[in-house]
């Protein structure tokens, strides 16, 4: 078997793993697997001799992005190392609405107008015929390169349902929440998108959170960062700003924990939930997995 350029080599602290960035797939390895494959350059190694060292098989769900149509056309070829991010500085915004519509409509305006690509609004369900016209005018002001929008009568962190409008505000497909043992297949997504974002920057680069009070923040769940309200300051001058800075500087090669666990570059733990509100380093609260155990925890997998 010959790993291409499409497969990944990223080391942990007591197991490696290989990220097929074509096929979506994450394998886990031994380290003594993982240092054979390294001194052979990826190449050459029997078909056997992976299968049965494997640890643990990793399935990712494919989910919405240019990147997969791109991807079925035939076999990818590319040195993720020197992989530039594919999406510009800020493309996506959302923000909650509980009647503050008309404060963050010129803000979001300004935004679609220097590249944002995605808006999704959770607001009271009385509002969503407002904002989806204010939508389609933006969107008709601004061009084609805006993509499309979403809207949600709940709220960021505890949405279920949203409905997804193209840059004609026609409606063509429905995002449901998983639940339970469903929601397992978004803690890890393997693509040469996601993996350079992570590489390069943060989980979150390109994406800015505004709340009902018009504060804008990294994420729904972050609670210490702040770049201020909306009347201040419009969405570009935010992503220049040296707390958005360290926000993306802030990628998981460099954090407490992540930074030796093998999984690290296709796990999607928001850096909001973690144990140092403080802190932005800090290990994510929410993660089970231990890299350091020589245990190889497979029942978190399952």
């Amino acid at each position: 078997m010959q790993l291409g350029h499409q497969v990944i080599l990223v080391n942990g602290a007591r197991r490696s793993a290989l990220y097929d960035l074509y096929r979506r797939r994450l394998v886990r390895i031994p380290e003594a697997l993982a240092s054979r494959i390294a001194s052979n350059g990826g190449i050459d190694l029997s078909a056997a001799a992976l299968q049965s060292a494997v640890v643990q098989d990793l399935l990712t769900r494919r989910f919405i992005g240019n990147f997969g149509a791109l991807a079925d056309k035939g076999r990818l070829q590319f040195e993720m190392a020197s992989q530039a991010p594919l999406l510009p500085i800020l493309h996506t915004l959302t923000l909650e609405s509980q009647g503050t519509w008309a404060s963050q409509k010129e803000w979001v305006a300004a935004g679609v107008a220097s590249g944002v690509r995605f808006v999704t609004v959770f607001a009271p369900s009385s509002e969503h015929a407002s904002i989806h016209a204010s939508l389609q005018e933006i969107s008709a002001s601004e061009g084609h390169i805006f993509c499309g929008f979403e809207l949600s009568s709940e709220t960021a962190t505890t949405w279920t349902q949203t409905s997804i409008y193209d840059a004609n505000g026609e409606a063509f497909a429905t995002r449901h929440r998983l639940t339970g043992d469903r929601a397992f297949p978004t803690k890890f997504r393997v693509d040469e998108q996601h993996y350079s974002l992570l590489r390069q920057a943060s989980e979150l680069t390109g994406h800015l959170f505004v709340d009902a009070s018009l504060e804008a923040r990294p994420h729904p769940l972050e609670t210490t960062i702040s770049f201020g309200s909306i009347l201040s300051h419009d969405p570009f001058t935010m992503v220049r700003s040296e707390g958005y800075k360290t926000v993306v500087d802030n990628r998981k090669d460099l954090r407490e924990k992540c930074r030796v666990c093998e999984l690290r570059l296709a796990c999607v733990h928001p850096f909001a939930d973690r144990i140092n509100p403080d802190d932005i380093a800090s290990a994510p609260a929410g993660c089970r997995y231990d890299p350091e155990a020589l245990a190889t925890q497979t029942h978190l997998f399952e």
